[in-house]
């Protein structure tokens, strides 16, 4: 596996009104998987940011072009 191939992962999050945002994009998936921990545990916190975030998905390739 290339070095461009291991950095092909992205952090979406879907908000309850069904729209996406790309969070975080071009890592590895153990830091794509970190950065979902992650903001996991800010909701867990009440985190006003993420409050209306409905899921957290890691996607391969994704573009938000």
């Amino acid at each position: 596996m290339t070095n461009q191939q291991a950095q092909n992962y992205s952090v979406i999050l879907t908000y309850q009104d069904g729209s996406q945002f790309e969070c975080a994009a071009q890592m590895t998936l153990i830091q794509a998987v970190a950065v979902k921990n992650q903001i996991k545990a800010e909701q867990e916190k009440g985190r006003f940011s993420y409050r209306d975030v409905n899921a957290i998905t890691i996607v391969r390739g994704w573009n938000n072009d």
